[in-house]
């Protein structure tokens, strides 16, 4: 039976969950608890233990998840139903962010562990380069916050010609208007998130003839042709997931290569994307890259969402991971604006911190950390 049960999940789920029972076991080894069987008190203390340490409802339902799997695989009765178990979740549930952002197996593994070699990382530099997850993952839940906000708040490029398009009050976005990243003729712009606001999608049409398309799933209104041949709306918001027939309250999700792949755009890569999507963009960014999708510009409202789990360690490495994946993939801020309306009150500084930061980025631009460190 060991062996169909193990058949139910994929490999990489066993893997997972082995892997994050083989850190309560350490766990219990220093403890002076049984690992296997379990015993429910201990599991809702290590519930407690890592809702002390600052995890999420994400993290701490895998670890749910894996004590219960593997005493379903060893015939063993399942302690995570327990009340003490049910209630830990449950307290860790009320602290979940939204929308639920993807945590990697890699963070996943090494926020379970104990810090003992911790990373300090040096503010005294003039740019916030991300260090790798590994490190990361050794730094403090203030550090992470720190960096994070140093990171986005750091110009690391140039672009000669910039310019803002959209409504003064509120809806603008500074866009990189050379020719390299911007051409006058045949320009493509993506605009995720309207909420209808269109003066963003207008300007650029009128200003650069750009063919535009907006996007919003929210709006409650069908797509339909703005301007002919020119400016069009889609009810459909851009996702990591595809989702064609929504049932319920659900709405209309695709990924950006299926966006493309349905507007028979796949010779034509967008020379502008904008994304303000409320948070999805953390979830969004991996997978474009994972498809091998990297337009020349990328225009991003990045979202905290909520105070609530600015304490929570893997989240804030999982964010810093993306920007890092960002980086990687060749981006560089040459344009930042702080929206000091969207701000909370950080539980390490007690002071107001920035929440949104609207970031423009190039792909493959001057790089000015490396030519001022020359």
């Amino acid at each position: 039976m060991a062996i169909r049960l193990m058949d139910s999940k994929s490999e990489n789920t066993n893997k997972k969950y082995f892997d994050i029972f083989r850190i309560w076991k350490q766990f219990c080894s220093s403890h002076d608890c049984c690992a296997l069987p379990a015993n429910s008190v201990h599991v809702a203390l290590y519930l407690n233990y890592l809702l002390d340490r600052h995890l999420s409802f994400s993290a701490i339902s895998s670890v749910v998840y894996a004590i219960k799997w593997v005493h379903e695989v060893n015939g063993l009765s399942d302690p995570t139903t327990s009340s003490f178990v049910q209630n830990m979740l449950e307290s860790s549930k009320r602290t979940a962010r939204k929308p639920d952002m993807r945590i990697s197996d890699e963070i996943m593994k090494c926020v379970l562990k104990n810090i003992s070699n911790p990373y300090i990382y040096d503010y005294t530099t003039d740019f916030y380069l991300l260090p790798p997850v590994s490190d990361l993952c050794r730094m403090t839940v203030p550090d992470l916050e720190l960096l994070y906000q140093r990171y986005l708040s750091t110009v690391q490029t140039v672009c000669k010609t910039q310019r803002r398009f959209g409504k003064i009050t509120d809806g603008e976005w500074d866009v990189c208007v050379e020719p390299k990243y911007l051409p006058k003729y045949k320009c493509l712009v993506y605009s995720f998130g309207i909420a209808n606001d269109f003066p963003f999608a207008d300007d650029i049409a009128r200003f650069y003839n750009c063919e535009v398309h907006s996007f919003d799933p929210s709006m409650g209104k069908k797509g339909y042709v703005r301007i002919k041949d020119q400016s069009y709306f889609h009810d459909t918001g851009l996702s990591d997931i595809t989702r064609l027939n929504p049932d319920g309250n659900m709405k209309r999700m695709q990924t950006f290569l299926d966006i493309r792949t349905e507007l028979n755009h796949l010779k034509r890569m967008p020379n502008v994307v904008k994304m303000d999507i409320e948070a999805w963009e953390w979830n969004v960014l991996p997978e474009m890259f994972a498809a091998g999708q990297f337009p020349k510009q990328l225009i991003i409202e990045f979202h905290l969402w909520s105070q609530k789990y600015t304490t929570q360690r893997d989240m804030w490495i999982q964010r810093l991971a993306v920007l890092r994946n960002v980086y990687d993939a060749g981006y560089r801020i040459f344009w930042m604006n702080r929206n000091h309306i969207c701000r909370y009150k950080s539980h390490f500084t007690k002071q107001p911190t920035l929440a949104c930061h609207e970031i423009s980025l190039i792909r493959n631009g001057p790089n000015i950390m490396m030519s001022s460190s020359g």
